[in-house]
Protein backbone atom coordinates (compact mmCIF):
# COMPACT_ATOMS: atom_id res chain seq x y z
CA UNK A 1 0.00 0.00 0.00
CA UNK A 2 1.39 3.36 -1.01
CA UNK A 3 2.07 5.84 1.79
CA UNK A 4 1.08 9.47 1.58
CA UNK A 5 3.89 11.97 1.98
CA UNK A 6 1.77 14.77 3.43
CA UNK A 7 3.70 14.53 6.70
CA UNK A 8 7.12 13.90 5.17
CA UNK A 9 9.67 16.55 6.19
CA UNK A 10 10.69 18.61 3.18
CA UNK A 11 14.10 20.03 2.40
CA UNK A 12 14.32 23.73 1.70
CA UNK A 13 16.14 24.76 -1.45
CA UNK A 14 19.37 26.74 -1.02
CA UNK A 15 18.73 30.47 -1.20
CA UNK A 16 20.91 30.94 -4.28
CA UNK A 17 19.37 28.04 -6.21
CA UNK A 18 17.12 29.24 -9.01
CA UNK A 19 16.33 26.48 -11.55
CA UNK A 20 16.40 27.79 -15.11
CA UNK A 21 13.41 25.79 -16.26
CA UNK A 22 11.02 23.08 -15.17
CA UNK A 23 13.39 20.60 -16.76
CA UNK A 24 16.30 21.89 -14.70
CA UNK A 25 14.08 21.84 -11.65
CA UNK A 26 13.29 18.14 -12.11
CA UNK A 27 16.94 17.45 -12.82
CA UNK A 28 17.81 19.11 -9.51
CA UNK A 29 15.35 16.80 -7.78
CA UNK A 30 17.13 13.73 -9.13
CA UNK A 31 20.47 14.97 -7.85
CA UNK A 32 19.15 16.24 -4.52
CA UNK A 33 17.25 13.08 -3.54
CA UNK A 34 19.21 10.44 -5.42
CA UNK A 35 19.31 7.96 -2.52
CA UNK A 36 15.98 8.75 -0.88
CA UNK A 37 14.08 5.56 -0.07
CA UNK A 38 10.46 6.76 0.02
CA UNK A 39 8.09 6.80 -2.90
CA UNK A 40 6.51 10.10 -3.96
CA UNK A 41 2.86 10.31 -4.91
CA UNK A 42 1.62 12.03 -8.04
CA UNK A 43 0.45 14.87 -5.81
CA UNK A 44 4.05 15.24 -4.62
CA UNK A 45 5.23 15.60 -8.21
CA UNK A 46 2.52 18.15 -8.96
CA UNK A 47 3.67 20.07 -5.89
CA UNK A 48 7.18 20.12 -7.33
CA UNK A 49 5.85 21.58 -10.57
CA UNK A 50 3.87 24.15 -8.62
CA UNK A 51 6.98 25.07 -6.65
CA UNK A 52 8.89 25.63 -9.85
CA UNK A 53 6.13 27.78 -11.35
CA UNK A 54 6.51 30.19 -8.44
CA UNK A 55 10.28 30.35 -8.98
CA UNK A 56 9.96 30.89 -12.73
CA UNK A 57 7.40 33.66 -12.41
CA UNK A 58 9.53 35.57 -9.92
CA UNK A 59 12.72 35.00 -11.91
CA UNK A 60 11.16 36.66 -14.94
CA UNK A 61 10.35 39.69 -12.81
CA UNK A 62 13.94 39.64 -11.47
CA UNK A 63 12.74 39.17 -7.92
CA UNK A 64 14.43 37.07 -5.28
CA UNK A 65 13.50 33.39 -5.37
CA UNK A 66 11.28 32.25 -2.50
CA UNK A 67 12.27 29.53 -0.05
CA UNK A 68 10.89 26.69 -2.13
CA UNK A 69 10.70 23.22 -0.66
CA UNK A 70 12.04 20.24 -2.55
CA UNK A 71 10.16 16.95 -2.71
CA UNK A 72 12.05 13.63 -3.04
CA UNK A 73 12.20 11.82 -6.37
CA UNK A 74 14.01 8.53 -5.76
CA UNK A 75 15.65 6.77 -8.67
CA UNK A 76 14.92 3.28 -7.36
CA UNK A 77 11.57 1.71 -6.48
CA UNK A 78 9.68 4.44 -8.28
CA UNK A 79 6.00 3.42 -8.26
CA UNK A 80 4.30 2.51 -11.53
CA UNK A 81 1.58 5.11 -11.74
CA UNK A 82 -1.64 5.05 -13.68
CA UNK A 83 -0.77 5.89 -17.29
CA UNK A 84 -3.63 8.30 -17.67
CA UNK A 85 -2.38 10.30 -14.70
CA UNK A 86 1.19 10.35 -16.03
CA UNK A 87 0.05 11.51 -19.46
CA UNK A 88 -2.11 14.25 -17.97
CA UNK A 89 0.83 15.33 -15.83
CA UNK A 90 3.04 15.53 -18.92
CA UNK A 91 0.48 17.68 -20.71
CA UNK A 92 0.24 19.97 -17.71
CA UNK A 93 4.01 20.42 -17.50
CA UNK A 94 4.83 20.72 -21.21
CA UNK A 95 1.64 22.49 -22.39
CA UNK A 96 1.75 21.11 -25.95
CA UNK A 97 -0.56 21.94 -28.80
CA UNK A 98 -1.16 18.29 -29.78
CA UNK A 99 -0.33 14.83 -28.48
CA UNK A 100 -0.47 11.68 -30.61
CA UNK A 101 -0.38 8.25 -29.02
CA UNK A 102 1.03 5.03 -30.49
CA UNK A 103 0.19 1.71 -28.89
CA UNK A 104 2.78 -1.03 -29.36
CA UNK A 105 1.46 -4.44 -28.31
CA UNK A 106 3.89 -6.63 -26.41
CA UNK A 107 3.99 -10.42 -26.49
CA UNK A 108 1.99 -10.52 -23.27
CA UNK A 109 -1.78 -10.80 -23.44
CA UNK A 110 -2.19 -8.22 -20.67
CA UNK A 111 -2.88 -4.81 -22.25
CA UNK A 112 -1.21 -3.14 -19.28
CA UNK A 113 2.04 -4.63 -20.54
CA UNK A 114 1.71 -2.84 -23.88
CA UNK A 115 4.12 -0.07 -24.78
CA UNK A 116 2.95 3.47 -25.42
CA UNK A 117 4.83 6.19 -27.25
CA UNK A 118 3.63 9.78 -27.17
CA UNK A 119 4.46 12.22 -29.96
CA UNK A 120 4.22 15.57 -28.20
CA UNK A 121 3.89 18.60 -30.47
CA UNK A 122 4.82 21.98 -29.00
CA UNK A 123 3.94 25.39 -30.50
CA UNK A 124 6.40 27.03 -32.89
CA UNK A 125 6.89 29.98 -30.56
CA UNK A 126 8.18 27.78 -27.74
CA UNK A 127 11.74 28.82 -26.92
CA UNK A 128 12.73 25.61 -25.13
CA UNK A 129 14.95 23.26 -27.08
CA UNK A 130 13.69 19.72 -27.61
CA UNK A 131 16.64 18.28 -25.69
CA UNK A 132 15.60 20.37 -22.67
CA UNK A 133 12.68 17.98 -22.22
CA UNK A 134 14.86 14.87 -21.94
CA UNK A 135 15.05 14.84 -18.11
CA UNK A 136 11.27 15.05 -17.99
CA UNK A 137 11.04 12.08 -20.36
CA UNK A 138 13.29 10.16 -18.00
CA UNK A 139 10.99 11.07 -15.13
CA UNK A 140 8.07 9.55 -17.00
CA UNK A 141 10.02 6.34 -17.65
CA UNK A 142 10.58 6.03 -13.92
CA UNK A 143 6.82 6.13 -13.41
CA UNK A 144 6.11 3.69 -16.24
CA UNK A 145 9.02 2.11 -18.09
CA UNK A 146 6.73 1.18 -21.00
CA UNK A 147 5.69 4.79 -21.62
CA UNK A 148 8.08 6.83 -23.80
CA UNK A 149 7.82 10.24 -25.42
CA UNK A 150 9.30 12.38 -28.15
CA UNK A 151 8.88 16.14 -28.54
CA UNK A 152 8.71 18.04 -31.84
CA UNK A 153 7.85 21.58 -32.83
CA UNK A 154 4.72 21.90 -34.96
CA UNK A 155 6.58 23.38 -37.95
CA UNK A 156 9.04 20.48 -37.96
CA UNK A 157 6.24 17.92 -37.84
CA UNK A 158 4.59 19.63 -40.80
CA UNK A 159 7.88 19.49 -42.71
CA UNK A 160 8.27 15.77 -42.02
CA UNK A 161 4.72 14.83 -43.03
CA UNK A 162 4.83 17.00 -46.17
CA UNK A 163 7.97 15.08 -47.17
CA UNK A 164 6.19 11.75 -46.61
CA UNK A 165 8.09 10.63 -43.51
CA UNK A 166 7.18 6.95 -43.03
CA UNK A 167 6.75 7.19 -39.25
CA UNK A 168 5.09 10.54 -38.66
CA UNK A 169 2.86 10.32 -41.75
CA UNK A 170 1.67 6.91 -40.56
CA UNK A 171 0.94 7.81 -36.97
CA UNK A 172 0.16 11.55 -36.73
CA UNK A 173 -3.46 10.99 -37.70
CA UNK A 174 -6.76 12.08 -36.10
CA UNK A 175 -7.42 8.57 -34.74
CA UNK A 176 -4.22 8.78 -32.68
CA UNK A 177 -4.84 12.29 -31.34
CA UNK A 178 -5.43 12.23 -27.58
CA UNK A 179 -4.91 15.93 -26.89
CA UNK A 180 -5.53 18.99 -29.06
CA UNK A 181 -5.71 22.61 -27.93
CA UNK A 182 -7.24 23.58 -31.28
CA UNK A 183 -4.73 26.33 -32.03
CA UNK A 184 -2.97 24.54 -34.91
CA UNK A 185 -4.38 22.67 -37.88
CA UNK A 186 -3.70 18.99 -38.44
CA UNK A 187 -0.31 18.34 -40.10
CA UNK A 188 -0.38 18.18 -43.88
CA UNK A 189 0.36 14.71 -45.21
CA UNK A 190 1.44 14.41 -48.84
CA UNK A 191 -0.07 11.11 -50.00
CA UNK A 192 2.19 10.76 -53.04
CA UNK A 193 5.38 11.46 -51.11
CA UNK A 194 4.23 9.11 -48.37
CA UNK A 195 3.70 6.30 -50.90
CA UNK A 196 7.17 6.81 -52.39
CA UNK A 197 8.71 6.88 -48.91
CA UNK A 198 6.93 3.64 -48.01
CA UNK A 199 8.28 1.90 -51.10
CA UNK A 200 11.84 2.99 -50.32
CA UNK A 201 11.49 2.09 -46.65
CA UNK A 202 10.13 -1.36 -47.49
CA UNK A 203 13.13 -2.00 -49.74
CA UNK A 204 15.61 -0.95 -47.02
CA UNK A 205 13.85 -3.05 -44.38
CA UNK A 206 13.62 -6.22 -46.46
CA UNK A 207 17.18 -5.86 -47.77
CA UNK A 208 18.58 -5.30 -44.28
CA UNK A 209 16.75 -8.28 -42.81
CA UNK A 210 17.96 -10.49 -45.66
CA UNK A 211 21.55 -9.55 -44.80
CA UNK A 212 20.86 -10.31 -41.14
CA UNK A 213 19.42 -13.71 -42.10
CA UNK A 214 22.55 -14.47 -44.15
CA UNK A 215 24.79 -13.73 -41.15
CA UNK A 216 22.51 -15.88 -38.97
CA UNK A 217 22.92 -18.79 -41.38
CA UNK A 218 26.70 -18.33 -41.45
CA UNK A 219 26.80 -18.31 -37.65
CA UNK A 220 24.85 -21.57 -37.51
CA UNK A 221 27.17 -23.21 -40.02
CA UNK A 222 30.39 -21.87 -38.49
CA UNK A 223 29.61 -22.72 -34.88
CA UNK A 224 31.73 -25.65 -33.73
CA UNK A 225 34.14 -25.57 -36.67
CA UNK A 226 37.82 -26.30 -35.75
CA UNK A 227 39.09 -22.97 -37.11
CA UNK A 228 36.81 -21.13 -34.69
CA UNK A 229 37.91 -22.83 -31.48
CA UNK A 230 37.23 -19.76 -29.32
CA UNK A 231 33.91 -19.02 -31.06
CA UNK A 232 35.12 -15.47 -31.81
CA UNK A 233 34.03 -15.54 -35.46
CA UNK A 234 30.64 -17.03 -34.62
CA UNK A 235 30.08 -14.40 -31.94
CA UNK A 236 31.04 -11.62 -34.37
CA UNK A 237 28.44 -12.94 -36.81
CA UNK A 238 25.78 -12.96 -34.11
CA UNK A 239 26.64 -9.34 -33.32
CA UNK A 240 26.14 -8.53 -36.99
CA UNK A 241 22.73 -10.20 -36.98
CA UNK A 242 21.60 -7.97 -34.11
CA UNK A 243 23.15 -4.82 -35.58
CA UNK A 244 21.74 -5.33 -39.07
CA UNK A 245 18.32 -6.19 -37.69
CA UNK A 246 18.11 -3.02 -35.63
CA UNK A 247 19.45 -0.84 -38.42
CA UNK A 248 16.98 -2.32 -40.91
CA UNK A 249 14.06 -1.70 -38.57
CA UNK A 250 15.09 1.89 -37.90
CA UNK A 251 15.49 2.60 -41.62
CA UNK A 252 12.28 0.84 -42.61
CA UNK A 253 9.96 1.98 -39.82
CA UNK A 254 11.47 5.29 -38.70
CA UNK A 255 13.29 6.58 -41.79
CA UNK A 256 16.43 6.78 -39.66
CA UNK A 257 19.83 5.61 -40.81
CA UNK A 258 22.35 5.09 -38.00
CA UNK A 259 25.84 4.02 -39.01
CA UNK A 260 26.89 2.72 -35.64
CA UNK A 261 27.93 -0.72 -34.46
CA UNK A 262 26.85 -0.29 -30.84
CA UNK A 263 23.80 -2.39 -29.95
CA UNK A 264 22.97 -0.09 -27.04
CA UNK A 265 23.07 2.96 -29.30
CA UNK A 266 20.73 1.30 -31.80
CA UNK A 267 18.32 0.25 -29.06
CA UNK A 268 17.61 3.82 -27.94
CA UNK A 269 15.56 4.93 -31.00
CA UNK A 270 14.02 1.45 -31.12
CA UNK A 271 12.08 2.53 -28.03
CA UNK A 272 10.00 4.67 -30.39
CA UNK A 273 9.21 2.22 -33.20
CA UNK A 274 9.32 -1.29 -31.70
CA UNK A 275 10.26 -1.20 -28.01
CA UNK A 276 9.23 -4.79 -27.34
CA UNK A 277 12.02 -6.04 -29.61
CA UNK A 278 14.65 -4.56 -27.32
CA UNK A 279 13.65 -7.10 -24.69
CA UNK A 280 14.97 -9.90 -26.88
CA UNK A 281 18.49 -8.84 -25.88
CA UNK A 282 17.80 -7.44 -22.44
CA UNK A 283 18.80 -9.53 -19.44
CA UNK A 284 17.35 -9.63 -15.94
CA UNK A 285 20.15 -11.64 -14.32
CA UNK A 286 23.74 -10.60 -13.69
CA UNK A 287 24.96 -13.45 -15.88
CA UNK A 288 22.62 -12.40 -18.67
CA UNK A 289 23.83 -8.81 -18.46
CA UNK A 290 27.43 -9.98 -18.79
CA UNK A 291 26.46 -11.99 -21.84
CA UNK A 292 24.78 -9.00 -23.48
CA UNK A 293 27.83 -6.85 -22.69
CA UNK A 294 29.99 -9.53 -24.30
CA UNK A 295 27.94 -9.27 -27.49
CA UNK A 296 28.42 -5.51 -27.46
CA UNK A 297 32.16 -6.02 -27.14
CA UNK A 298 32.33 -8.65 -29.88
CA UNK A 299 32.36 -6.26 -32.86
CA UNK A 300 35.88 -5.06 -32.04
CA UNK A 301 37.27 -7.69 -29.69
CA UNK A 302 36.51 -10.69 -31.92
CA UNK A 303 38.73 -9.23 -34.66
CA UNK A 304 41.51 -7.44 -32.81
CA UNK A 305 42.01 -9.36 -29.55
CA UNK A 306 43.74 -12.70 -29.91
CA UNK A 307 42.56 -13.86 -26.51
CA UNK A 308 38.87 -13.06 -27.07
CA UNK A 309 36.79 -16.21 -26.65
CA UNK A 310 33.35 -17.32 -25.50
CA UNK A 311 32.08 -20.70 -24.37
CA UNK A 312 29.75 -22.89 -26.39
CA UNK A 313 27.05 -22.29 -23.79
CA UNK A 314 27.38 -18.50 -24.17
CA UNK A 315 27.11 -18.81 -27.94
CA UNK A 316 23.97 -20.92 -27.61
CA UNK A 317 22.42 -18.46 -25.15
CA UNK A 318 23.06 -15.36 -27.23
CA UNK A 319 22.21 -17.16 -30.48
CA UNK A 320 18.76 -17.96 -29.11
CA UNK A 321 18.19 -14.30 -28.21
CA UNK A 322 19.45 -12.96 -31.54
CA UNK A 323 17.43 -15.51 -33.51
CA UNK A 324 14.31 -14.47 -31.60
CA UNK A 325 15.04 -10.81 -32.39
CA UNK A 326 15.39 -11.56 -36.10
CA UNK A 327 12.22 -13.66 -36.22
CA UNK A 328 10.15 -10.96 -34.54
CA UNK A 329 11.62 -8.30 -36.84
CA UNK A 330 10.65 -10.36 -39.89
CA UNK A 331 7.11 -10.70 -38.53
CA UNK A 332 6.95 -6.95 -37.92
CA UNK A 333 8.09 -6.37 -41.50
CA UNK A 334 5.17 -8.46 -42.78
CA UNK A 335 2.76 -6.53 -40.59
CA UNK A 336 3.95 -3.12 -41.77
CA UNK A 337 4.53 -4.03 -45.42
CA UNK A 338 2.20 -6.89 -46.37
CA UNK A 339 2.13 -8.45 -49.83
CA UNK A 340 -0.33 -6.94 -52.29
CA UNK A 341 -2.99 -9.55 -51.58
CA UNK A 342 -2.69 -9.15 -47.82
CA UNK A 343 -3.86 -6.46 -45.43
CA UNK A 344 -1.66 -4.70 -42.90
CA UNK A 345 -2.25 -5.94 -39.37
CA UNK A 346 -0.64 -2.90 -37.76
CA UNK A 347 -3.10 -1.07 -35.55
CA UNK A 348 -2.27 2.61 -35.85
CA UNK A 349 -5.16 3.54 -33.59
CA UNK A 350 -4.87 3.64 -29.82
CA UNK A 351 -6.89 2.47 -26.87
CA UNK A 352 -6.54 5.83 -25.14
CA UNK A 353 -8.74 8.04 -27.34
CA UNK A 354 -11.23 8.37 -24.51
CA UNK A 355 -8.66 9.58 -21.99
CA UNK A 356 -8.82 13.15 -23.18
CA UNK A 357 -12.10 13.12 -25.08
CA UNK A 358 -13.00 16.49 -23.65
CA UNK A 359 -9.79 18.15 -24.87
CA UNK A 360 -9.36 16.40 -28.22
CA UNK A 361 -11.34 17.56 -31.22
Amino acid sequence: METSHSNTPLKAAPANQQPRSIIQFLEDQFQFWLNHADKPTLEDIRQMASNYTAIGALAKEEKQAPDVKFMPLPIVNFPCYNREELIKLLITLIQPTKVYCILHHSDAADSEQSYIHLIIIVPDNRTSKVKDFEPLMELVKLGDERLTCSVLQYCYLNQLTSEGHVFYSRYCLPDNLIYNDGKYAAPKIDGEQFYLSLQAAKHHLESGLQKAESFMECARNHFGEPEDSGNAITFFMLHQVAELTYRALLRGLYDLEIRNHSIRTLQKPMQVVAPHLNHCLLADTEEGQKLTALLEEAYVASRYKDDFSVTDHQVEEISSKVESLLAKAQELCKQHYPNRQETSTINTGVSLQSLFHEEAS
